[in-house]
């Protein structure tokens, strides 16, 4: 009897920091996996990046990891893999999902991307043959309508295998073919991006940013980094004075 596999998970992503959209994106699949297979076990983690090629050097990995693990302190059922942080930049997803294939040949492998890292695809090191090794899950952005699904799903198409139909119908398509598939969802996260993000922590840092001449530019600041970050997350910053934010800034304004 073979043994019952596990469906294991990943986000990759720099997470600096790591938001809400993040979050919801993670937990999204999770449960959408746990609803369609309630008796397999599922393994869903972060995978956080020592470094893309494609992005700027990320904050130190141990700001980085502790802001992930106050996130994981509150969701349980979601867990950090750090087979990539440890790695001499830059890291290739390719190379991690080779790793991943060979560390668990018997498992139902998933990587998860929004479809804005999808549509760039082919920038990635050898992006068309990320299906060869895990099957991917593209979550939809807020913002966007359904009628941009299908120009997803024929881009897809076209850069992977034209002759094939690598596109799943629905979640039990993953787990119950033999090939890696594509599943195309249209949940829409949060709108959120942790470039936005360092760009209010630094202008809320900024000494000249008076209450006097500029309440209502805090006050949207301060808005919106409540609603992008979790507020563990946001204390943390705050606590270690990262992008710029002043340690010394009241506790009430953040």
């Amino acid at each position: 009897m073979k043994p019952t596999p596990t469906i294991r998970v990943w986000l990759g992503g720099s997470f600096d920091p790591v938001h809400v959209g993040h979050v919801a994106m993670l937990q999204h699949v999770h449960q959408r996996l746990r609803q369609a297979v309630p008796d397999l076990p599922i393994v869903t983690s972060f995978l956080p990046t020592a470094g893309s090629p494609l992005k700027a050097s990320p904050t130190a990995n141990a700001h980085r990891l502790a802001m992930l693990q106050l996130v994981l302190a509150k969701i349980p059922y979601l867990t950090l893999d750090d087979s990539e942080i440890h790695q001499p930049p830059p890291v290739y997803t390719i190379n991690t999902l080779i790793t991943f294939a060979k560390r668990y040949p018997n498992d139902i492998r998933i990587f998860v991307l929004g479809d804005d890292s999808a549509s760039n695809l082919a920038r990635w090191r050898r992006g068309d043959e990320l299906l060869d090794w895990a099957n991917l899950w593209i979550m939809a952005r807020a913002g966007q309508n359904d009628a941009a699904t299908p120009s997803i799903d024929k881009a897809l198409r076209q850069f992977f295998s034209p002759q094939q139909n690598i596109i799943a119908e629905q979640t039990l398509d993953l787990i119950n073919t033999h090939k890696n598939l594509i599943l195309i969802d249209d949940f829409m996260p949060p709108t959120t991006a942790s470039r936005d993000i360092r760009a209010w922590l630094a202008d809320l840092g900024q000494a000249n940013l008076a209450p006097t001449d500029h309440a209502m530019s805090r006050d949207v600041l301060l808005t919106n980094l409540h609603n992008a970050l979790p507020p563990a997350v946001l204390a943390y910053i705050r606590q270690h004075n990262l992008y710029g934010v002043n340690c010394n800034l009241p506790t009430h304004l953040l």
